[in-house]
């Protein structure tokens, strides 16, 4: 039989589902600059963050974040250089982050990450000049 002194708490930790409290917003990025794309979440116990990219998990560095994305202590999206990522797939797409834990899981709102350069070289393809 043991007995506690009564000054002792006994603290239960109650496990609460993540909830997404930063929300990614669009960003439009020059060809080369960094981009960074917020998430943050909170929850108990500790969280851990994914992201999606068009729906599918991101590829995420784990060396050179110089040409994949690296996910930042909060859990926002940070690109050191917004342009083409490996195999010439461009960074550009719809993101999303995700925050699970053993109580549940929660999905951020789609964000789109847009290139500068690319979007005005769309544009001006549909563009025809005439003189008059």
């Amino acid at each position: 039989v043991c007995d506690l002194p009564h000054h002792l708490t006994v603290v239960r930790a109650e496990a609460t589902p993540p909830r997404i409290v930063i929300q990614p917003s669009d960003v439009v990025v020059k060809l080369g600059n960094p981009a960074r794309l917020a998430c943050r979440a909170e929850g108990s116990p500790e969280l851990k963050i994914k992201w999606l990219r068009n729906g599918q998990p991101l590829e995420i560095s784990k060396g050179d974040g110089h040409i994949q994305p690296i996910v930042l202590s909060e859990g926002s999206l940070f690109f050191f250089s917004v342009g083409e990522g490996r195999r010439g797939q461009s960074h550009e797409g719809v993101y999303a982050c995700v925050a699970w834990n053993s109580a549940g899981k929660a999905t951020s709102n789609n964000a789109s990450l847009y290139i500068a350069g690319k979007i005005f070289y769309r544009w001006s393809e549909m563009l025809t000049c005439r003189s008059v």
